[in-house]
């Protein structure tokens, strides 16, 4: 696996695990690794998240501005759809068996599969539901 052939590399990968319920953008892991005085170039980054996504080891998502964020994929990823914090940014995994049925229903009724990894319902969370509303 080349991600660990290298120490800048296996950086990459120990930021995203250490940020497990977030996704993060470039600037923002490029930000953790000079806190963390990690010598990471963008570069080296951009590297080891290809390598990281040929491999499926993290799911990729683009924001609507087009900045892509990257988050580390668990293997109950592969089953189970992801909530997000429009507010706070905050990524939630829905791992429920209603779920489920919403798959199997949509399979079933309407000839379409779901790519679970891929998929995220952006909503608030109820925390900064609850600060907004104050």
């Amino acid at each position: 696996m080349g991600i660990y052939k290298t120490k800048q590399k296996s950086n990459v990968l120990k930021i995203l695990s250490d940020n497990i319920d977030k996704e993060l953008t470039i600037s923002q892991i490029k930000e953790i690794a000079d806190q963390m005085d990690m010598k990471l170039g963008l570069t080296t980054i951009y590297r080891g998240l290809d390598e990281l996504e040929k491999m499926n080891q993290i799911r990729k998502t683009v924001r609507p501005n087009g900045e892509a964020e990257y988050q580390l994929v668990q293997e109950e990823c592969f089953h189970h759809f992801h909530m997000k914090c429009s507010s706070c940014g905050k990524l939630i995994h829905l791992d429920c068996s209603e779920v489920d049925l919403l798959m199997e229903h949509i399979s079933k009724k309407h000839a379409f599969h779901i790519d679970s990894i891929s998929t995220t319902i952006m909503g608030v969370c109820d925390s900064c539901y609850r600060e907004e509303a104050n």
